[in-house]
């Protein structure tokens, strides 16, 4: 994570909160996205709040809030992003537009983990769309399976 400098997380919840204080704490630029703008001021007083447990947590001495960034557009937040951090509420088909979404407004070589991945896997945006029809058809199995039990 060295090499990456500006990271998009898409989704401000309690996930994206938590890695946007994170990469903060690593002096990254954070370009947030969430679609409510009440939401910005939630969560920098959820950034302040957490920053004494980060600062001994990382050993850090201050909180640059400069580097952070909200955006109510998903295009904006994604411009200029090194790294897509996806923390999107659990929602199949939500899940879907948004990767697409991502996928064709993102730069063509760039990294983009979706939480749900269990933060093991790290996809290129080439392969968001294989990646979306692999999980369609995982869908199509667990609903065979809820179907069948």
């Amino acid at each position: 994570m060295q090499n990456i400098k500006k990271v998009a997380v898409i989704g401000t919840g309690v996930i994206g909160a938590g890695w946007i204080i994170r990469c903060l704490a690593h002096n990254k630029i954070v370009y947030a996205f969430d679609k409510d703008i009440k939401l910005k001021k939630n969560l920098i007083s959820e950034i302040k709040r957490t920053w004494p447990f980060v600062k001994k947590l990382f050993n850090k001495k201050k909180l640059n809030l400069k580097n952070f960034h909200f955006f109510t557009s998903i295009e904006q937040a994604l411009k200029e992003a090194d790294f897509i951090q996806e923390c999107a509420t659990e929602n199949y088909s939500l899940k879907t537009k948004l990767m697409n979404k991502i996928g064709k407004m993102a730069k063509q070589k760039l990294l983009v983990e979706p939480f749900y991945l269990l933060i093991t896997k790290k996809i290129n945006v080439y392969h968001l769309k294989i990646y979306i029809l692999k999980m369609h058809k995982l869908q199509e199995v667990q609903q065979q399976l809820i179907q069948k039990y």
